[in-house]
């Protein structure tokens, strides 16, 4: 390196702010044997004639440097013996290019903060001393201090001070002697004129590992964020081990994590080829979860909730999949997980309050906040299985699921951290089987407050069907055999249904797409889709509108407020975004009213007895909005037999002939293809009893 450098002009003056940069006796003059005093003219050369690849930021006190180390190194001819040196001994590294830069300007304070290397995966005892980047998220923070850099020490006879760094421990030095004047025992710490900066230290999740940072990133950076840090990595002795020593990262430069999922070209070509047939969405749907044998319609809710909305509250959209077990609700949670980009899997067996949201504990007269799971997936989803058995907890849910927030107020604490997740949970019956009799309410014990949140709400029952059974066996033993695609396993029989009218249900079925994509695409997908901001047309305006004005007068089970009109935007909004679209058309619309309708249903008609009362008094139910034909034969089935019930008790009589049945069908737009296939499948299920003469007795106890 000596070579490099031409002892044709005197550099002396570099050594004039040694003591601000470097913990060494400073030499008189530059020492060409010294490799230091290399680097710093090497440095001071180069940037006076390359200052363009470092990036400034000036404040009142000092001069923050970005330079991009890559191309730092492309721009030295002895780069290798250069790159040796810098990864044996960064902080001298570090050191000369800050003081170099600081004689460029005026002897003004400089931070050097080097970039771009790669990442490391773990952390060995070879990598102390050594300058690394490792990416994690933020799971506890300290509180900010200062920290004493140099302690300046004053003579109390000849006043005279001089300025020493503090021990690599972090204790001030002890000076006795005063160089100027002789006297022993004079020297007095004078705290005001102490080098102190701002410090904190925040802990990171992925490899359990304290990050100290100084200056201008004190403050910056909250619980849940996804940083990359650059620094060195070094050791202090533990406090109650004298033997035990403990990592941490000196932090040089830190920003936050930006996720680039970049497709390949043939990736590109297939999403736009889907796209551009309008295939993209229902793919996707035949695609998610195929261990899972149909929930068509739970499976495209799902997929809405993953991407969310683009309104300027709230842009999540919370779903909760209830029902029996054995009906696959955590494998669907579980790849919802895989699918998202940050996300956060939660049981409810195993969560505390503070696990969910955020904790406050008091160390070495030092406040940490630690940042729990909704917290931890700001900006991404937060999978919680078994909600029902974290009852305790469903109040610290409420701020974060509407808010977007997690205030704190503790131990003398007040903070407030972004809690901009969305919510995907599944529950169990209290009783083991869902019981129809009874409410969701009182199936689930969770109360309406929580269960408002929700933009939809899934019921996953198990009830025997023949055909649907021997479908699902054939299924699980072809997934376990591995015989055929998976995409072949959600095909269905043709539907029966006119074109004209048909079920959501049946739409998605008759949208399969033979594409096979893995759940690596997929999560570049919805990662991709969830940056698109879509807006509504006018056409799709009006049309949520009136629906929602229609079920306004019509409300049955829960109150209908403006958080089913914000749920139906957003879930038109996510189905537009994947199709790639940035405006919202009528049919996205539609289709949100669709899949909104189906969860409507779902929470809310659980069995007779349980229909809502209006103002005057009178029962309410779904039949009103005029809108079953879209929603899946059984529910068609219980809302026919329910207004037969309503129909029943105001003659005083079970028995209907088949023109009261026609009657009775016509009247709520009941859309199950042939009516007299419909009415024998109910007499073969016991439900429609045949006393003869086409005449029908409504089984009550069904």
């Amino acid at each position: 390196m000596a070579s490099q450098v031409q002892n044709n002009k005197d550099y002396n003056h570099l050594l004039s702010i040694w003591n601000d940069y470097f913990n060494k006796p400073a030499k008189e003059t530059i020492d060409l044997q010294d490799n230091v005093h290399n680097m710093i003219i090497l440095f001071y050369k180069l940037f006076q004639e390359n200052d363009s690849i470092i990036e400034y930021q000036h404040t009142p006190n000092l001069i923050e440097c970005k330079i991009d180390i890559q191309q730092l190194f492309k721009l030295i001819d002895d780069g290798e013996q250069l790159q040796s040196l810098f990864i044996n001994d960064p902080q001298d590294w570090i050191n000369s290019i800050s003081l170099a830069i600081s004689s460029l300007n005026n002897n003004k304070k400089v931070i050097c903060r080097l970039h771009n290397i790669p990442l490391s995966k773990k952390l060995a005892s070879q990598d102390i001393g050594k300058y690394i980047a490792i990416m994690g998220t933020i799971i506890t923070t300290g509180s900010s201090k200062l920290l004493l850099e140099r302690a300046c020490f004053v003579c109390i006879s000849c006043d005279e001070y001089e300025k020493y760094y503090v021990n690599s421990d972090g204790s001030i030095p002890k000076v006795n002697q005063c160089n100027k004047c002789g006297s022993s025992n004079t020297m007095k710490l004078d705290r005001n004129r102490s080098d102190a900066v701002l410090y904190q230290k925040i802990k990171l999740n992925e490899l359990q590992i304290e990050v100290e940072l100084r200056d201008l990133y004190v403050n910056c950076f909250m619980s849940g964020d996804e940083i990359i840090v650059h620094g060195i990595v070094k050791t202090i002795q533990d406090e109650q081990k004298s033997s035990l020593y403990v990592k941490y990262i000196q932090a040089y430069h830190v920003k936050h994590e930006q996720i680039n999922e970049s497709f390949t070209r043939h990736e590109i070509k297939t999403v736009n080829d889907l796209a551009k047939n309008g295939e993209l969405f229902y793919a996707l749907i035949n695609n998610f979860c195929p261990s899972i044998y149909g929930h068509e319609i739970v499976k495209a809710g799902l997929l809405l909730s993953l991407v969310g909305g683009s309104t300027c509250n709230r842009n999540a959209s919370h779903c909760l999949l209830v029902g029996d077990p054995g009906q696959g609700k955590s494998q669907l949670l579980k790849f919802a997980h895989l699918l998202s980009t940050r996300s956060i899997y939660v049981s409810g067996t195993a969560v505390s309050q503070c696990g969910l949201t955020c904790s406050v504990n008091h160390k070495n007269d030092d406040t940490i906040i630690d940042a729990g799971a909704l917290v931890l997936a700001d900006n991404g989803v937060c999978c919680l299985d078994e909600i029902d058995k974290m009852q305790s907890q469903h109040y610290a849910l409420l701020e974060a699921m509407e808010q977007q927030t997690i205030t704190l107020a503790k131990s003398a604490v007040m903070c407030q951290f972004y809690a901009r997740t969305t919510i995907i949970a599944t529950a169990n019956p209290a009783q083991g089987h869902f019981n129809k009799t009874k409410s969701l309410i009182e199936n689930l014990k969770i109360q309406n407050t929580l269960l408002s949140r929700f933009d939809l709400i899934y019921l996953l029952i198990d009830e025997p069907d023949m055909e649907r059974d021997q479908k699902l066996s054939e299924h699980i033993m072809n997934f376990h055999n591995m015989k055929t695609s998976r995409i072949k396993f959600n095909n269905t029989d043709e539907v029966k249904t006119p074109n004209a009218y048909r079920t959501l249900n049946e739409r998605l079925h008759s949208n399969q797409i033979n594409q096979e994509l893995p759940y690596q695409l997929m999560k570049k997908i919805i990662a991709h889709v969830k940056n698109i901001k879509s807006v509504l047309t006018l056409g799709a305006q009006k049309l949520i509108a009136s629906y929602y004005l229609k079920i306004r007068q019509t409300a049955f089970g829960m109150p209908i407020t403006s958080r089913q009109l914000e749920s139906l935007i957003r879930l038109s909004q996510a189905k537009a975004k994947l199709c790639l679209r940035q405006e919202v058309t009528e049919e996205d619309a539609q289709f949100a009213i669709d899949i909104f309708e189906e969860s409507r249903f779902d929470c809310f008609i659980s069995g007779l007895g349980n229909q809502s009362t209006n103002k005057k008094g009178q029962a309410s139910s779904i039949n009103n909005s005029k809108n079953i034909g879209t929603l899946s034969k059984p529910k068609q089935t219980q809302i026919f037999l329910d207004e037969l019930h309503k129909v029943s008790l105001q003659k005083d009589s079970y028995e209907f002939s088949m023109e009261e049945l026609k009657n009775t069908a016509r009247k709520i737009n009941l859309q199950v293809g042939d009516l007299g296939d419909f009415i024998s499948k109910l007499n073969y299920d016991c439900m429609l009893i045949m006393r003869g003469n086409n005449v029908y007795e409504l089984n009550y106890k069904r």
